[in-house]
């Protein structure tokens, strides 16, 4: 079994070298072996120190999709209407 350091270390190495770019909705977003992830999303995750649920959502309080301040509420995932 691999101890917590080597997993943060895997994880940072793996963020370091992954894709980042803006997705049409605007969200920072990474392409990673995993999948795609929102940058708000694994940030969250990292502040709350577990997965967040799959029908989670997070939202940023001010409304900026570039903000990654630990200022986000979680909520379960809705439509968003398109401003």
């Amino acid at each position: 079994m691999r101890s917590l350091n080597e997993l943060v270390n895997t994880a940072r190495l793996e963020l370091e070298s992954a894709y980042w770019y803006v997705d049409q909705d605007r969200y920072i977003v990474a392409l990673l072996s995993s999948g795609i992830v929102s940058q708000h999303r694994l940030i969250a995750e990292i502040a709350l120190g577990k997965q967040l649920p799959v029908n989670a959502e997070v939202h940023h309080y001010n409304g900026n999709r570039g903000n990654t301040d630990i200022d986000m509420s979680l909520g379960e995932s809705t439509k968003h209407s398109s401003k």
